[in-house]
């Protein structure tokens, strides 16, 4: 009976976060209507299923992000190209960036197995070296290499990797892993299992863009759900052995 009352009340303090933050959001163009709603749900969802901690995950993750936009834009006003990014998200990439995530977290609502809370560190972990390493890439790097066959190519081609964009985005998942062990999701040997997971997840997500770019036949926030899930079930795995390996 507690623990119903618990519930209840995280999803009632939950969806009036949400619904003001989706607000804003809306009112300064980060989402479309879609994305609202999608939002709402999602969100709510995860601090029902995961509580303060998770939104501790959620916040560092967009600011971060947030943090990336406003550089990317910064340095097209210098250079005089004033089309900036506007990151005013529809459903489906509100989907590709966070559904994996609110599915493991269910499952961790459903089983409390630890390793899902790990999963849901590590599908926000891949999604911040993703959009960090594209970004930092394009601005620091004066070449990429494609991944698929490491050919050299212009910075900014779909699948291209760099340096200097891993660099800064092993440094973004690096961020929200500590996140999570100072929220105590996670212990500290699993913050590196989180950085591993994330950095294979990042690396699948350029595969399936230079793949994609050539073939044209994965959706964009398709392949950021699937590159996130990976990096998620990964950790899991990854989790599984080291505590097989030290029993």
């Amino acid at each position: 009976m507690h623990q119903d009352v618990s519930v209840l009340y995280r999803l009632l303090i939950g969806f009036v976060i949400n619904v003001i933050i989706g607000i804003i959001a809306f009112m300064r163009e980060m989402v479309d209507d879609t994305g609202f709603f999608a939002g709402v749900i999602l969100f709510t969802c995860i601090y029902v299923f995961l509580d303060w901690q998770a939104y501790v995950i959620v916040a560092v993750f967009f600011f971060i992000t947030g943090v990336s936009i406003d550089i990317e834009n910064k340095d097209k006003a210098e250079k005089g190209e004033f089309e900036l990014y506007k990151a005013k998200r529809p459903i489906d990439r509100v989907l590709g960036r966070s559904l994996a995530g609110a599915i493991f977290a269910g499952l961790f609502f459903m089983t409390a197995k630890t390793e899902f809370k790990l999963a849901f560190i590590a599908t926000y972990a891949e999604a911040a070296f993703d959009a960090i390493a594209t970004k930092i890439g394009k601005l620091l790097s004066k070449e990429a290499m494609l991944i698929t066959d490491f050919k050299r190519v212009h910075r900014g081609t779909p699948g291209a990797i760099s340096r200097q964009g891993t660099l800064a985005g092993l440094l973004a998942a690096a961020i929200l892993a500590i996140a999570g062990f100072f929220t105590k999701m996670v212990l500290l040997p699993q913050v590196f299992i989180i950085l591993i997971a994330a950095f294979f997840g990042s690396m699948l997500d350029s595969y399936l863009n230079a793949y994609s770019y050539q073939k044209n036949r994965i959706h964009n926030e398709m392949i950021n759900f699937i590159s996130s899930a990976a990096a998620g079930l990964l950790c899991i795995v990854i989790d599984w052995i080291f505590i097989y390996l030290v029993a």
